[in-house]
């Protein structure tokens, strides 16, 4: 059994929080979990800012 975690959100420069989804994927089963991840501040928002603290 081989396991898989896939992250894709999409980035922009808005106050509101962007929502990027996380999955778990089995390579036999498919899609196991998924769960929403929100992005931090907006002034955290932008290309090149996940590696950023504090946001």
């Amino acid at each position: 059994m081989a396991l898989q975690l896939f992250f894709a959100m999409q980035l922009d420069s808005t106050p509101q929080l962007n929502r990027g989804r996380l999955f778990l994927i089995d390579d036999d089963k498919g899609i196991i979990g998924r769960w929403i991840a929100t992005s931090g501040l907006g002034a955290y928002q932008e290309k090149g800012d996940w590696s950023k603290q504090g946001g």
